[in-house]
């Protein structure tokens, strides 16, 4: 009698040719990131019986999808931010999405700094089946840095040319002096919700707004007014 084995995906199992009673040991074939459920016929009875059959068998493995854990951790992988479980060949997604200042969140990855395999787009749906067959995998969240804008207003003075119109959070920007005839330039100082079309608005200057320089660390769209003194002329 013979028992042929189609393992599905699994290892290669040679045929049991025996004689009919006699006993027989089930093998147990494997596939990476699947357990091995048994051995099914074609009518999907499972297979269990440890003597040769009387008839000739075709059986079938089953298998199920492993479930791992996986960490997520912070961008230098000393902080765990959350554990989560994903299935093996399956498509997921990961709901934590972290936050940082001045960065914008592209999805997480199996390496730090954007680095290795991207595995999830931004909103943490995946963008491939999980293919990991260990526990504990680290996953890593990937940044792009966000360019803010600089909004110089004038009020009718010439900008440096090497002021610069954006910035980042990782940068240290220095404000240099604009030029105005018959002004004496008076300082830059910072706006908040500047609205320039009201046609009623009058700023108003306050030196705990002023500012030389944007420093590391800040974020946003910046509105950044020119206070200004007419210079005094004698007059023959």
């Amino acid at each position: 009698r013979q028992i042929q084995f189609e393992s599905n995906g699994g290892s290669m199992i040679a045929d049991i040719i025996q004689d009919y009673g006699t006993s027989i040991t089930l093998p147990q074939p494997q596939i990476n990131g699947y357990s091995f459920l048994g051995w099914y016929d074609a009518d999907d009875i499972k297979f269990e019986s440890s003597i040769m059959p009387s008839n000739n068998l075709i059986l079938y493995a089953k298998w199920e999808n492993n479930i791992y854990t996986v960490e997520l951790r912070n961008d230098e992988g000393e902080e765990l931010l959350d554990t989560i479980s994903l299935t093996f060949d399956e498509n997921f997604e990961i709901n934590y999405t972290p936050q940082k200042d001045g960065h914008f969140f592209i999805g997480w990855f199996d390496g730090a700094n954007n680095s290795q395999t991207k595995y999830t787009d931004q909103r943490g749906r995946s963008i491939r089946s999980w293919d990991k067959t260990t526990d504990n995998t680290v996953l890593y969240p990937g940044w792009i840095i966000i360019s803010y804008d600089i909004i110089y207003i004038l009020d009718g003075g010439e900008n440096y040319e090497n002021n610069v119109i954006s910035y980042k959070v990782n940068q240290s920007i220095t404000l240099y002096n604009p030029t105005r005839e018959g002004y004496e330039f008076d300082g830059w100082y910072l706006a908040e919700d500047l609205d320039e079309e009201d046609e009623e608005f009058e700023f108003v200057f306050d030196d705990n707004d002023m500012i030389n320089y944007i420093s590391e660390g800040t974020i946003g769209n910046l509105f950044i007014y020119a206070k200004w003194e007419a210079n005094d002329y004698i007059v023959n």
